[in-house]
């Protein structure tokens, strides 16, 4: 099944290169793609307002974005077609219906060249069906790790204020 795995996703995967001083992805654009850092340094930064302060470090391996998922959809409320409101736990299985409120949270931004993998928004869900083990642990720990962002932004803000 490993093998299947990495036949599987060694072709949607696709090669990027970000030069230094570049954004990867802007806060409030609309969430297409998880990105997997290679090389290079890169994280999340506040707005221009707070001089684009790095509050988060990434590290070779690091993948981001699916958070993203997520953080757009906490704390709304969604209803469904029966006209019942839909949880947070229903949502996080649920997302792709609601992909027209997926927005980055955050920016983040190459601090040195960076190459990075990308991954097509499409192909994660499709991951879902096809490779449930491997989409469930991107997932691991996801509602502890957006509580966790929120909270260190909120001190970064607070700190540059």
């Amino acid at each position: 099944r490993e093998d299947n795995f990495k036949t599987w996703i060694m072709v949607r995967l696709k090669p990027w290169f970000v030069i230094g001083g570049s954004d990867i992805c802007q806060k409030d654009s609309r969430v297409n793609t998880l990105y997997v850092l290679l090389g290079g340094k890169c994280g999340y930064v506040l707005q221009q307002r707070y001089n684009r302060f790095k509050f988060i470090d990434f590290h070779m391996g690091t993948i981001f974005g699916q958070l993203d998922i997520l953080g757009s959809l906490w704390g709304k409320n969604f209803v469904d077609e029966e006209g019942d409101v839909k949880t947070i736990d229903s949502l996080f299985e649920e997302w792709w219906y609601f992909q027209k409120f997926l927005q980055y949270q955050y920016t983040v931004s190459a601090q040195e060249d960076c190459e990075l993998l990308t991954l097509s928004l499409e192909d994660f869900w499709l991951m879902r069906t096809e490779f449930i083990q491997v989409y469930e642990d991107l997932w691991s720990g996801a509602h502890d790790q957006v509580f966790c962002l929120r909270k260190l932004c909120g001190q970064a803000i607070k700190h540059m204020g």
